[in-house]
């Protein structure tokens, strides 16, 4: 059953249990008030002519039976014996054994009510002992009564369904109008499926402000990110091709060198199979940084994060740098412990480190700042220029003044990827284009402390 029909047949069951609820309250109630009003009627006729009948004894005065005796109403007199003195109407009103023992003084005085049938006629009967006669009993017909309470169970019938209908009709233009928005949203959702590509356009607004709304706002978020995704993937695969060609063809002219030329002189030769061993090694940090920049941090098999020592990350990445350079790279200041991939954490580092060294003069030191949870690296160099600040970190960008140095533009983008995979941010301080002193152009990240 679609969820069309489901929800129409509920809102019909819970109107139908409602208003059934509702108009079995209201006739209980109203057959109770109705029944009372005819006892209090019967027990007030009992209750009038008493004094009248004490004092005449066992004769009825005149105007006694105009006083008891109404149209809807009958009147029968019992003896002390318990036989039937008088009645009116057609047939004698039904005496059981509480009746004659009321009569014959046996029980309480008070007002015994009860229904009883007549000749296919329901009858409200009221019994009440009278001294020196017997009993009294006066007889209201239940008839008006039950075509009272006839009429109205047949327009709470009517009322029900009415109800039933309109909720089931209501429920349905409500589920269309909700489904027709659910089949939109299926539709392209099937779309995408069948196309295997995001680009299929979703307009929340269309949806309104209720969940539907927020499920298309939800699928238009995904579909964006996972389009995104798509041209990261597109983006970095042109990227990575176009960076590999540059070592790729340095190798291949370099053999084919080699290859032409067997009888190269020995210094050439190893000129050249110097720079076969330094493009390979290039080529192999430029297939590292791929699939390290390719990898989800949150996928299975990933490195997890742990508390870890900030300080005494930097200061072994520091001083393994150092020594690979032959730098003098200092690191002053104290770092926090913070929460981070280890081997990710100290690959950012070095990623900071190897950049300074890089865009730095040859023989010059480098110096790392650390504060609680923030590194900041600064070296001799230019500094990095101010239109360039907000694109160092994007993968496989070089500013034009790197372009003739070697590396792939990954560095920085694998920083950016291990802080914020760890809920820090990273920062860049450029040089001041207009010449004035400020603070010293740095390049870094901060990530949350732990306590």
């Amino acid at each position: 059953m679609s969820a069309r029909w489901r929800l129409c047949l509920t809102l019909g069951a819970l109107a139908a249990v409602a208003t059934m609820t509702m108009a079995a309250i209201a006739y209980a109630t109203t057959r109770h008030r109705l029944q009372a009003e005819v006892d209090r009627s019967v027990a007030v006729r009992l209750e009038r002519p008493l004094g009248g009948l004490r004092a005449a004894g066992r004769r009825i005065p005149n105007g006694i039976l105009e006083e008891l005796i109404a149209s809807d109403t009958r009147l029968q007199i019992i003896g002390v014996s318990g036989d039937v003195q008088a009645w009116t109407g057609p047939v004698p009103l039904p005496v059981d054994a509480t009746d004659r023992l009321l009569a014959g003084g046996g029980s309480a005085a008070g007002v015994r009510l009860r229904t009883v049938d007549v000749e296919g006629e329901p009858f409200r009967i009221g019994t009440r002992a009278v001294p020196g006669i017997g009993a009294v009993q006066v007889a209201r017909s239940l008839d008006e009564t039950d075509r009272v309470l006839a009429s109205l169970r047949r327009q709470f019938g009517l009322v029900v369904g009415a109800v039933v209908v309109g909720a089931a009709a209501l429920g349905y233009l409500i589920a269309r109008r909700s489904a027709r928005s659910l089949e939109r949203l299926t539709a392209a959702a099937e779309e995408v499926a069948m196309r295997g590509s995001p680009a299929v356009p979703i307009d929340p607004s269309a949806y309104g402000r209720d969940e539907t709304g927020r499920l298309a706002g939800a699928m238009a978020t995904m579909l964006d990110a996972l389009a995104q995704s798509q041209r990261q993937q597109r983006d970095l695969v042109q990227d990575a091709g176009h960076e590999l060609r540059t070592p790729i063809t340095s190798l291949r002219t370099n053999l084919d060198v080699l290859a032409r030329h067997p009888d190269l002189d020995p210094a050439r030769r190893d000129t050249v199979v110097a720079e076969l061993r330094g493009e390979l090694i290039e080529l192999g940090t430029l297939v590292d940084e791929l699939v390290a920049a390719a990898t989800d941090p949150s996928e299975a098999g990933a490195e997890q994060p742990r508390v870890v020592s900030l300080d005494a990350v930097v200061r072994q990445v520091a001083g393994r740098v150092g020594r690979r350079h032959g730098r003098l790279v200092t690191v002053d200041g104290t770092g926090a412990a913070v929460l981070a991939p280890p081997v990710g954490l100290a690959r950012a580092v070095g990623n900071l480190l190897e950049n300074a060294v890089k865009f730095s003069p040859d023989g010059s030191a480098v110096s790392v700042r650390l504060d609680g949870g923030r590194v900041a690296v600064s070296d001799a160099g230019g500094g990095i220029d101010p239109a360039d600040a907000d694109r160092v970190w994007d993968r496989f960008y070089r500013s034009a003044g790197s372009r003739t140095l070697p590396g792939s533009g990954l560095g920085l983008a694998i920083v950016r990827q291990v802080v914020t995979g760890a809920g820090g941010e990273v920062f860049v301080v450029p040089r001041r284009a207009d010449g004035v002193n400020g603070p010293p152009p740095a390049v870094g990240f901060v990530l949350p402390t732990v306590p």
